[in-house]
């Protein structure tokens, strides 16, 4: 099987996503990838470690797709967030997650989920990848 970066995989798809959105990438326990749009940038960095509060951390704890307003007090910058959990033999192994300013219509989390099911967005995350 080849293997591909995770930002080779968001340069790829970013034409999927709406312009305003920030994307965000974790593995089970911290961010592993981030890249900020010209709309919204939460100054997420690799490594930080996932709060509690987020979308993300939501999406990993449920195990399915989550969508949720979140307020400032986490980033400093609330937004409307939507994360699709990476599932592997039925455990989450990370989260890509689409960030937008929260005055974004909650109809973008169906369409992100879509473009996800479509592209088949399976991948394994390697150290290596970023």
């Amino acid at each position: 099987m080849n293997y591909f970066s995770i930002s080779s995989m968001v340069e790829s798809f970013k034409e999927l996503f709406p312009k305003e959105a920030s994307i965000a990438v974790s593995d089970a326990q911290q961010f592993i990838y981030y890249k900020p749009s010209k709309h919204i940038d939460l100054k997420i960095k690799p490594g930080d470690k996932i709060n509690e509060n987020t979308v993300t951390f939501k999406a990993l704890s449920v195990r399915k797709k989550t969508s949720d307003h979140i307020n400032g007090k986490v980033f400093g910058t609330p937004y409307f967030g939507t994360s699709v959990p990476i599932i592997d033999s039925g455990n989450p192994k990370g989260c890509v997650t689409a960030i937008l300013p929260s005055k974004q219509l909650k109809f973008l989390s169906k369409f992100l989920t879509l473009i996800w099911r479509i592209a088949g967005c399976r991948f394994h995350m390697r150290k290596s990848c970023f």
